[in-house]
C-alpha cells in the first residue's frame, strides 16, 4: 500500500493503512457497505446494514434527527433516508472525513457533519425546536479497549440521558418526540 505513495501523502501512511485495513475487514465480515471507506475502529464499532436500516425505521417521517457519535455513517446513512435532515457529530477527525466522503460516494446530501465532540453545552448549529429526534450510539472503545460499563463510554451514557430528559421535558421550545440511544 505504501510503495509508490506520493511524497506528500507520506506522513499519512499509517492513516491510509488503517482506512485500506479496516475497509476491507468491514467487507469481509459483511458490514462493509458500497463505496464506504472504514478504520479498524470503525469496523469494531459499526452497525451492520440490517440494524441500522431497523434503528431508522423508527425515525421515518422526522424533520430533523440529531445523531451524536457517527462514526463511519452506517447509522447516518439509513437516518438520513428517512429523514429530512441529519445533523451528525462525529469527533475524530479521521472518521468525520470518512463520514464525509461516505455519504458524498452515495448520494447521500441531507446530512450536516459537525466535525466535533458533542457535548450537552454545544451550540447545535440549529434550533432545537427544528429537532424532532435524537439518535446516540456512544463510543464504546478508548485506546484501553473496549469500555466494560456505560460509565466508561464517550460521550457518558448519563451525560447523553440528561440532556435528552432536558430537551424533551414539557418545554414549548421542544419539539422532540422520538429518541433512542445505542448501549
Amino acid at each position: 500500500v505504501v510503495k509508490g505513495l506520493p511524497a506528500t501523502l507520506l506522513p499519512f501512511k499509517n492513516t491510509i493503512v488503517d482506512i485500506v485495513i479496516g475497509t476491507v475487514r468491514a467487507d469481509k465480515l459483511g458490514k462493509g457497505l458500497r463505496g464506504f471507506c472504514y478504520t479498524q475502529t470503525a469496523v469494531e464499532q459499526s452497525t451492520s446494514v440490517g440494524i441500522a436500516q431497523y434503528h431508522a425505521s423508527h425515525f421515518a417521517g422526522a424533520n430533523c434527527v440529531l445523531e451524536i457519535c457517527s462514526g463511519a455513517g452506517v447509522d447516518t446513512q439509513a437516518l438520513a433516508r428517512v429523514a429530512g435532515r441529519v445533523v451528525a457529530f462525529e469527533s475524530d477527525l479521521v472518521l468525520s472525513a470518512l463520514l464525509r466522503g461516505n455519504l458524498a460516494r452515495n448520494g447521500v446530501e441531507n446530512v450536516e457533519v459537525r466535525s466535533e465532540a458533542w457535548t450537552p453545552q454545544i451550540d447545535l448549529g440549529v434550533e432545537i425546536s427544528e429537532t424532532d429526534a435524537i439518535w446516540a450510539d456512544p463510543s464504546r472503545r478508548s485506546v484501553r479497549g473496549r469500555a466494560r460499563t456505560v460509565h466508561e463510554y464517550s460521550p457518558a451514557l448519563s451525560e447523553i440521558i440528561q440532556w435528552v430528559e432536558s430537551k424533551t421535558s414539557f418545554s414549548p421550545r421542544s419539539n422532540i418526540r422520538r429518541c433512542g440511544i445505542k448501549i
